[in-house]
């Protein structure tokens, strides 16, 4: 697909991670580097063609850090953060569906934030700046929301309008970063912690209650995603969590999360259900079942009738790799292996070759070390012989587009010549 449009760059460069693209459940947006500037544009698909009319100017590249989208149907409503000379600014555009325009909103009318959400008919926005009563007194570790069926935030003429501060808001220094819906509920996520807001109705009194969520915070503004029914982020301990309505569920995955050192952005393909996690350098999907790497680093993903579509950078990485976790075969002395062999099949149009490798260990406390590739012969196999305490087995090959893989097994065959540790049968339980 191409982009027809006068005015924006579409494709990332250095400037990661713009352009991005944002659906809705009606409209098909993007926000692109304009000059020096982020704009904002509306996206229609005739015959594979994008076209991008520009709607408005958001902030200057240099400073917007986040862009987030409260889906009204007919109209939405955008949250940009940015930080000019160490100063916050905050500000939040909404869709006129009789004009068509996009406008900022008055700071005298509501409060903006760092980020928002739509909820059961209700504007929620978190990370709040303000200077107007009654919200004077919030701070970034806040939350608002507006009355039901409306976007009026003043609770003071609403009666199922309202505002709450987190619980980690330790002298007016932490800061909510993310509120997106998860079930009935409304999931906030900030820099120092985790709450959910559970709505309540008592007494034809409509609000929200904070329940805090006893896991760290996420490790930056970007960093979580997901849609109602699952949320995936990176706490800042590089922990890797998966969160339904069931709970938090943390998978780990933290050497790999350690990697990324740039801007780290989740996103969430919720058509595949997948969440792709990337720094522009590198690019780690979640598939439900277990994590790999891609070359593709994703800035935006979503699905278009059917179709995956946003925007991606190559990190020029033409591998596909596949690597186990590390084994000592259910004894720790020193084997050796002989020879490694492989089940699988990859169909591609050219004859790429597969070849393999071996890492070992020979201390508990030492690291490990990988021996040279070796191209594995027509029955799958590849002959490495080396002796250590504990393995890691690799498989790579040249990428190919559209091309099937298929892993079936792989048998490592290994001769076990010191039995200084064994005491009675091996392997019998």
């Amino acid at each position: 697909m191409t982009i027809s449009a006068a005015t924006g760059t579409w494709t990332i460069g250095d400037n990661w991670p713009w352009p991005q693209m944002i659906f809705t459940s009606y409209y098909n947006l993007a926000v692109a580097i304009k000059g020096t500037k982020l704009a904002l544009y509306e996206l229609i698909n005739t015959a594979n063609v994008w076209t991008a009319t520009e709607k408005c100017e958001l902030g200057l590249l240099t400073n917007v850090i986040s862009v987030s989208i409260a889906d009204f149907g007919l109209y939405y409503i955008l949250a940009v953060d940015e930080v000019i000379d160490d100063n916050i600014d905050k500000n939040l555009y909404i869709k006129n569906v009789s004009t068509g325009n996009v406008a900022e909103l008055s700071i005298a009318d509501m409060p903006t934030g760092t980020t928002c959400c739509a909820h059961q008919g209700q504007l929620i926005i978190g990370g709040l700046y303000a200077y107007e009563a009654p919200w004077e007194d919030v701070t970034k570790c806040s939350v608002a929301w507006s009355d039901i069926g409306s976007v009026n935030m003043n609770p003071e003429d609403y009666v199922t309008a309202g505002y709450a501060v987190m619980p980690w808001d330790e002298n007016g220094n932490g800061e909510v970063w993310k509120v997106l819906s998860l079930g009935k509920n409304v999931r906030v996520y900030g820099d120092q912690g985790i709450c959910n807001l559970i709505p309540y109705l008592v007494n034809d009194t409509a609000g929200y209650g904070v329940s805090e969520i006893e896991t760290p915070g996420i490790i930056s503004s970007d960093a979580v995603a997901g849609d109602e029914l699952i949320h995936a982020y990176v706490d800042n301990n590089y922990d890797f969590w998966v969160v339904t309505s069931k709970g938090p569920n943390n998978l780990g995955y933290r050497k790999q999360m350690e990697t990324l050192t740039n801007r780290i952005l989740v996103r969430y393909d919720s058509h595949n259900k997948k969440f792709y996690i990337s720094d522009g350098v590198y690019c780690f999907v979640f598939n439900g079942k277990g994590m790999y790497t891609t070359n593709q680093c994703m800035s935006s993903i979503g699905n278009y009738n059917g179709i995956t579509a946003g925007f991606f950078k190559d990190n020029d990485d033409t591998k596909i790799r596949l690597v186990t976790s590390s084994t000592d075969f259910g004894y720790q002395s020193n084997k050796t292996i002989e020879s490694v062999e492989t089940g699988m099949i990859y169909d591609t149009d050219a004859d790429e070759v597969l070849s393999g490798a071996v890492s070992v260990k020979y201390d508990y406390k030492g690291d490990f070390m990988q021996l040279p590739w070796i191209t594995l012969n027509e029955r799958g196999i590849f002959t490495q012989k080396v002796t250590g305490r504990e393995f890691k087995i690799h498989l790579q090959a040249d990428y190919e587009s559209g091309a099937d893989f298929s892993f079936n097994s792989l048998i490592p065959r290994i001769k076990f010549s010191d039995k200084r540790n064994i005491r009675g049968r091996l392997n019998v339980s």
